[in-house]
């Protein structure tokens, strides 16, 4: 698979490999195609619903292995360096998020990081005469719309951080009273060839789910634990 148009003329030939006459029109597949986009990510960047008690973070997330890495470094941003601006910070040590910001992966004063503490500990962290922030032990906080450093007069950090992933589109045109392809105004999956298989599987969950075809939902769920 090389586009967004294989994909869909896999998910179709599954579809109706029985001759059953199911099929997606195009809002239906380009519907299930955002949703598998998210949830793929999602499962790469670490399902919440399989931490367990004592093992805060799941068997597959940000960074874990190589091959994760390698699934997420379309999507790592990196404000900052020589080359690049930075994340600037206003004179109340206050930052903006990206506006395609997902999860931070690292923030930097100069060669010194930055970091993170919890809301519930920065009043220790604050009073600590020994370990208090300054440009050599910088910390910061997540907010809702903001991020908050200490101390207060960095004015810029380098920042790096996952982004959204581009929302995926199939475009059509109408040739000879027929839809046909059209790839300049499609967008494409972000993804690596090596991944669209399991794109391709999760949108055809999708479809069987909506159309209540018990054959491909199996396979699909197959396919899903066999990492095929």
């Amino acid at each position: 698979m090389e586009n967004i148009n294989d994909i869909y003329n896999f998910v179709q030939f599954e579809l109706n490999k029985n001759q059953s006459g199911n099929t997606l029109n195009q809002d239906e597949f380009n519907l299930a195609c955002g949703w598998a986009n998210l949830e793929y990510f999602k499962f790469n960047f670490g399902l919440p619903e399989q931490y367990k008690v004592g093992q805060p973070s799941a068997p597959i997330n940000y960074e874990n292995t190589q091959l994760i890495t390698d699934r997420l470094r379309k999507f790592k941003q990196f404000k900052g360096g020589r080359d690049l601006p930075s994340l600037p910070v206003d004179v109340n040590g206050q930052a903006l998020y990206p506006s395609d910001y997902v999860h931070y992966s690292s923030i930097r004063y100069g060669t010194k990081d930055v970091t993170p503490v919890r809301d519930a500990n920065l009043g220790s962290a604050l009073n600590n005469s020994i370990t208090a922030p300054d440009k050599t032990y910088p910390i910061m906080v997540f907010y809702d719309t903001y991020m908050q450093y200490y101390p207060t007069d960095l004015a810029f950090v380098d920042f790096t951080y996952l982004r959204t992933p581009a929302t995926p589109f199939w475009a059509i045109t109408i040739v000879n009273d027929a839809y046909v392809y059209d790839s300049l105004r499609s967008t494409q999956f972000e993804w690596g060839q090596e991944n669209l298989t399991d794109i391709a599987n999760l949108i055809l969950g999708y479809a069987a789910r909506n159309l209540k075809d018990q054959l491909n939902l199996q396979g699909s769920e197959k396919r899903k634990t066999d990492g095929i």
